[in-house]
């Protein structure tokens, strides 16, 4: 067979260029000069034909650039705790433990599972595979007890779980892109109300706030949404004080308009 060079960007692909992978890798070639309205099946025809090998060969290498860029964007979770070096590293190993599993059985098994997602999800996209999968099952049940416990001992990890439920609380969104900042200047106020958000869910009692500024207190970092990674990203707070420095400071704003907005 044909030997290809595979290029960086595939065998080890950036967080901010996974969808694109393999319409630049066919643009590299010169075959196709934009080649970004392609869907999958015809990138890689076409990268077969350019390179001179089989479409198998080609599907092969672009899964195995899909699961890569999966784990690291999965491994983001990771970022607020970067002690936690084993339980990293017994996540990697099942997620990739999981990916051959899937490869093998031609199974619809995630190739990395979300490390705070429910394993019943796990489970149900494994499947009765094979009676061998009953084992993978139970090391992701386990994991789940292991995420757990290590949200436990880990303020930060709860502070971006109580993020997000504030913002669901606020509109039902898993996360309001661009109010970290309005959120860290509620908590350094130091005074639950005025509340710059709804609570639809009626979550946010005086203890949740209490809570909340302990949490805030205690992490050397912030969370944010990243739109080059398309992610909740974690970062020190001087990088956090460098990247909110420019934002607008809306808080009194905000809360003055619910405040209207709830008068009869």
């Amino acid at each position: 067979m044909t030997d290809i060079v595979v290029p960086d960007f595939v065998s080890d692909p950036p967080l901010i260029s996974s969808g694109d992978v393999a319409a630049r890798w066919l643009e590299q070639t010169g075959a196709v000069p934009w080649a970004r309205n392609l869907n999958r099946l015809q990138l890689t025809e076409r990268l077969a034909a350019s390179l001179g090998t089989s479409e198998k060969r080609i599907e092969a290498i672009l899964v195995e650039s899909d699961f890569r860029y999966s784990l690291k964007y999965r491994l983001l979770e990771f970022d607020p705790v970067p002690h936690e070096t084993e339980a990293r590293s017994r996540f990697v190993r099942l997620s990739k433990l999981t990916y051959r599993f899937r490869r093998r059985h031609a199974a619809r098994v995630p190739s990395a599972v979300d490390p705070a997602s429910h394993p019943e999800w796990t489970i149900y996209l494994l499947g009765k595979v094979t009676p061998r999968s009953e084992t993978l099952l139970q090391r992701w049940v386990d994991w789940q007890s292991t995420w757990t416990a290590l949200k436990a001992r880990n303020p930060a990890l709860e502070l971006r779980d109580r993020m997000g439920e504030v913002f669901d609380s606020n509109d039902f969104s898993s996360w309001r892109i661009g109010a970290e900042k309005l959120f860290e200047d509620w908590l350094a106020r130091g005074t639950r109300d005025p509340m710059p958000f709804t609570d639809l869910r009626g979550i946010v009692t005086q203890e949740y706030y209490k809570r909340l500024c302990e949490l805030r207190a205690s992490t050397d970092g912030w969370f944010y949404w990243n739109n080059d990674v398309c992610a909740v990203v974690y970062v020190s707070r001087g990088e956090w004080k460098t990247i909110s420095a420019n934002w607008p400071s809306v808080h009194d704003r905000v809360c003055a308009s619910l405040k209207r907005d709830k008068l009869p």
